[in-house]
């Protein structure tokens, strides 16, 4: 029997920093996650990498996202994951990040594109560190490549 895969899915450790993976797109589900990962790690620093998924989803529930992620130290927004949808006016990424910081969220960065994202995970990571990828898109590549990257050429210092 095999596991559930993106559900709380352990991709790889490098440099001693833990990289999950996790289909969560929901304001619900994000909560949930986000709070067992707490119960696993409470004393490592939880950096989580969210890629939203849906313009009409993100526009709907903007307030809900605005509040579910109360149960990391760091989090990265990037641009929502279309999934066929056409760009709707005003609902992005980056508006999603002023309205989490609008309730007083710290340590928020808005990376566009993947590659920012992963950059700015490179740049901020230590040994330590549990990054979640998270999200019903393409994010888990950020993760994959972040393991190849820490392989390769270790955390920034």
């Amino acid at each position: 029997m095999t596991g559930v895969q993106r559900r709380f899915q352990i991709k790889g450790e490098a440099r001693g920093v833990l990289v999950l993976d996790d289909y969560g797109h929901h304001p619900t589900e994000i909560r949930a996650v986000l709070e067992t990962l707490e119960g696993c790690y409470p004393d490592r620093r939880r950096i989580i990498a969210f890629q939203p998924h849906r313009f009409t989803r993100t526009q709907a529930l903007l307030e809900q996202f605005s509040r579910c992620f109360n149960h990391c130290d760091t989090l990265l927004i990037s641009e929502i994951y279309a999934a066929s949808e056409n760009p709707i006016p005003g609902v992005t990424g980056q508006a999603l990040v002023e309205a989490i910081a609008a309730h007083g969220r710290n340590d928020l960065h808005f990376c566009p594109t993947l590659e920012e994202m992963h950059d700015k995970l490179f740049s901020i990571v230590q040994p330590g560190d549990v990054v979640m990828t998270l999200g019903a898109g393409n994010i888990l590549q950020v993760g994959e490549s972040l393991l190849k990257t820490l392989e390769q050429r270790g955390p920034s210092e």
